[in-house]
């Protein structure tokens, strides 16, 4: 009898075990991060507890924009892989990477989500409806969590800097094709008409 609940015992323990881990799964990550989008980002650190809307336009082109904490509240801050600049109410000046601690960091997330945009797969893990990648940084080692159904970003992890960024209200950034299609035919009319009052005249 004590045999048998013993063997029930490790059964349990192992099926609770692949239940919590995930399946691992190698994922095409072609159309994941393929569009420029905007979201909230919750950034928590030891030091810091920060709310900002953050932007992708593409590969290393990100913006975010505080509104929490009132000491943030209205900075900007833009980089583009290799340059990061901070504004504030009109004045901006350039600053290094490691200048500002966030700014850091939110490096740190853009080179990892520009990893996975420019290769065709992954490996990660899956369960409960969200992708799980694992890679490695300048800054340390990283942990992704993205929505299964959706590609959304949902979480990103670094524990050496004790770090957890959360995103919510994550949607895609229309890119500005029409503006530049109206733009052309704008342009093209303008230029039909001052040929026209030529022949004219």
């Amino acid at each position: 009898m004590k045999k048998c609940i013993c063997i029930l015992t490790s059964l349990t323990f192992i099926i609770l075990t692949a239940c919590s881990s995930g399946t691992n799964e190698t994922v095409s990550t072609k159309d994941i991060f393929s569009e420029p989008f905007t979201c909230t980002a919750n950034i928590v650190t030891d030091d810091l507890n920060a709310i900002g809307k953050l932007s992708r336009y593409g590969l290393e082109s990100w913006e975010i924009e505080f509104s929490e904490p009132t000491t943030l509240s209205g900075v900007m801050l833009t980089f583009d892989g290799v340059n990061s600049e901070a504004s504030y109410k009109g004045l901006s000046f350039s600053m290094p990477k490691s200048a500002v601690p966030v700014n850091s960091m939110l490096l740190c997330l853009a080179t990892a989500i520009d990893e996975i945009s420019t290769t065709d797969e992954k490996d990660c893990s899956s369960s409960e409806g969200l992708l799980t990648f694992k890679g490695s940084t300048d800054c340390g080692d990283y942990i992704l969590t993205v929505k299964e159904d959706s590609g959304d970003i949902a979480m990103f992890e670094m524990k050496n800097l004790n770090l957890v960024i959360t995103f919510s209200d994550v949607s895609t950034l229309e890119t500005s094709s029409s503006e530049e299609t109206s733009a052309v035919e704008d342009t093209s009319t303008t230029d039909t008409e001052t040929v026209s009052e030529t022949f004219d005249t």
